[in-house]
């Protein structure tokens, strides 16, 4: 068996400021009970970035706390993985977005730290340094990123690299670029040749229109702007025909990439950075409005 059944979660939360000092356990608990009654099939349920508690400080908290103990016991509970977005995990004095992996048996199987805060707004998050990729015994290799990790086409296809078949991608957005990250969703599915799968909130925190997108580019599924459950079933043996064959039977690019042997200059972080030196400082925009 090379397939696995996927569950997406698009949730809506009131995240507001008056309601910091709560998490949205019952919601997510009453929505992931009521989608393993109607499809018992699910192997693994996917919610969007920073779902039980959004993005207040208030809440953060160091791993085998509260959160984790939660999802704990409703993944052993319905014997599924569960990779429940994010939370804001305290960590030797710093803070990071992290997404935790919890397999059947209840247990953190992995913990992803966010390689690229969303700065210069999510400046109180710390950057997490490695990559993870973990294997679905019998199944297949998965990777996870972080929403605005995915404008970085180094992360994909480094965890393309390291064996992911398919990438999950927890996301919180609320601002006008949605739709320019569901272009990025395709292409990075397209460059990669793997599942992409992206998952929003929506209501008062997010804009929704979660997607997932197959190795070839094409469109599985896109939710609109509302609640919704996206059940889809990602076949890895597709993923290595299509890797093998190339895309239509036309591109062969992860191959072309290994074989080629030219070296990038831009990756030399060390090094003079050449048009990038003459970059301005990274900060929040200011108006150009001026008072007298």
């Amino acid at each position: 068996m090379t397939t696995l059944n996927v569950a997406g979660l698009q949730l809506a939360f009131d995240n507001s400021p008056e309601k910091a000092g709560e998490n949205n356990f019952k919601i997510i608990e009453k929505e992931i009970n009521a989608a393993m009654a109607r499809f018992p099939w699910i192997d693994l349920l996917v919610l969007s970035e920073l779902a039980s508690y959004g993005v207040k400080a208030i809440h953060a908290q160091e791993k085998g706390a509260e959160l984790e103990q939660f999802y704990g016991k409703l993944a052993k509970k319905h014997g599924i993985w569960i990779i429940p977005g994010s939370y804001l995990e305290l960590k030797e004095g710093q803070t990071f977005n992290t997404a935790p992996v919890f397999n059947p048996q209840g247990l953190v199987h992995a913990r992803y730290r966010k390689i690229y805060p969303f700065l210069p707004y999510e400046n109180n998050i710390s950057c997490g340094n490695e990559l993870t990729v973990f294997k679905i015994p019998n199944i297949g290799k998965i990777g996870v990123l972080i929403c605005y990790d995915q404008w970085f086409p180094e992360m994909c296809r480094n965890l393309a690299w390291l064996g992911a078949e398919a990438l999950i991608c927890p996301t919180l957005t609320n601002t006008i670029d949605r739709p320019k990250e569901l272009i990025l969703a395709q292409a990075n599915a397209i460059v990669n040749q793997c599942y992409f799968v992206n998952i929003n909130s929506t209501g008062k925190s997010g804009y929704g229109k979660s997607v997932v997108f197959g190795p070839e580019g094409e469109t599985i599924y896109q939710a609109n702007t509302g609640q919704e459950l996206i059940t889809v079933e990602l076949d890895f043996n597709r993923v290595r025909r299509v890797r093998e064959r190339g895309m239509h039977g036309l591109c062969q690019n992860l191959k072309s990439f290994r074989d080629n042997k030219i070296h990038y200059p831009a990756y030399d972080n060390n090094q003079n950075q050449g048009a990038f030196n003459k970059l301005g400082k990274l900060a929040v925009p200011q108006s150009n409005l001026k008072l007298d």
